[in-house]
C-alpha cells in the first residue's frame, strides 16, 4: 500500500482481485434473492389475465373500484353466421393487486356499444405501486344492425352490416 495512505474509515485496503469477484458475486446474489423476493410465491394476481375474463364477476361489488388504462384495442370479426364480434383489450392497472373488468351496455337508440374499462382491488390491500400490464377479450355478440364502438367514451370503430 502506498505510504501516504492508511487504512481508516474511508480508505480500505483492497487484497487482489479474487477478493474483489467474490465480494460483486456475494453482492449479485443478494440482490437476485432480494428480487425474488419481492415476486412473490407466484398465487398472486396474474398480470396477463386469460381471454374472456373480463366481464364482472360474483363479488366484485366488495371490491374497490379503480382506473385501468387502455393502450389498445381491437375490434375481431369471428367467422361465423351470424357473425359475432369480439374486443381485444391491451393496457395497465395502477398496482399488480388490480384485476380488470369491463362492463358493456348497447344503446340502440344511438346506434353505440359502449365498453367502460375499470380495475378492482381488495380494500387495504398493501401492493407495489407499479403499473401492472392486461389483456384481455370481451364478448360483443351478434348484432343486426351497424354499432359503433366506444371504450372508455373513445370511439374504437363499427361493427355490424
Amino acid at each position: 500500500m502506498n505510504g501516504n495512505l492508511r487504512p481508516g474509515p474511508l480508505v480500505c485496503e483492497v487484497r487482489g482481485k479474487e477478493e474483489v469477484r467474490g465480494l460483486l458475486a456475494l453482492l449479485s446474489l443478494l440482490l437476485l434473492g432480494a428480487a425474488m423476493a419481492c415476486g412473490g410465491s407466484g398465487e398472486g394476481p396474474s398480470p396477463t389475465p386469460a381471454s374472456h375474463d373480463l366481464a364482472p364477476q360474483p363479488g366484485d361489488q366488495e371490491l374497490r373500484r379503480g382506473p385501468a388504462f387502455v393502450d389498445d384495442a381491437e375490434l375481431v370479426e369471428l367467422q361465423s353466421h351470424p357473425p359475432q364480434y369480439l374486443l381485444r383489450l391491451r393496457g395497465s392497472l395502477p398496482t399488480p393487486c388490480h384485476r380488470p373488468r369491463a362492463a358493456v351496455s348497447r344503446d340502440d337508440a344511438q346506434g353505440q356499444i359502449r365498453v367502460e374499462v375499470y380495475s378492482l382491488s381488495q380494500p387495504g390491500a398493501i401492493c407495489a405501486q407499479v403499473l401492472a400490464p392486461f389483456e384481455g377479450s370481451l364478448s360483443l355478440g351478434t348484432v343486426s344492425r351497424r354499432y359503433q364502438v366506444l371504450v372508455n367514451g373513445q370511439p374504437v370503430g363499427s361493427i355490424g352490416p
